[in-house]
């Protein structure tokens, strides 16, 4: 994998293919370098000599308690998690949440330096794509079962 030139990160070149593809436990320390990434964008900065190798149980307070808990979140029932990955880098995620008969976009990110090239909305393909399998034979073709919410806050709050 190519990185930006001058940067120490291996964050990949604009330049490589994106792909789209299921979570899965390998991904765990680079899901949260994105992750953290993530917080830098809003001020928060956490090194990132401390991932763990595995979920650390966090609280049910926690903001990224989904994260630590991705299987009981995202992957259990009709939801899912999918990375969009720069060669094994992620540089964008998304999470639906199967919430009992209606599945929830509930987590998306996609790095400040690979917006603008369609990461998002091949993350809500995904989830799409995924609605068209077993289970959901007859969601796509009634409109008034797929809806969005789309939650935009402020900068002043």
């Amino acid at each position: 994998m190519k990185s930006v030139k001058g940067d120490s990160t291996d964050e990949p070149a604009m330049t490589e293919p994106i792909a789209i593809r299921p979570f899965e436990w390998k991904d765990w320390a680079p899901l949260c370098r994105l992750g953290i990434a993530q917080l830098a964008e809003h001020g928060i900065i956490l090194d990132p000599k401390h991932i763990s190798d595995e979920p650390e149980g966090t609280d049910r307070d926690c903001p990224e308690w989904d994260l630590d808990h991705v299987e009981e979140v995202y992957l259990s029932g009709a939801g899912g998690f999918w990375l969009a990955c720069c060669g094994d880098m992620p540089v964008g995620q998304g999470g639906a949440q199967d919430l009992g008969g209606l599945v929830e976009l509930r987590r998306m990110y996609v790095r400040a330096e690979d917006r603008r090239r369609g990461i998002g909305a091949r993350l809500v393909n995904a989830l799409i794509e995924h609605m068209k399998g077993p289970g959901f034979e007859d969601a796509l073709d009634r409109p008034d079962e797929i809806r969005m919410r789309l939650d935009l806050a402020d900068e002043d709050g």
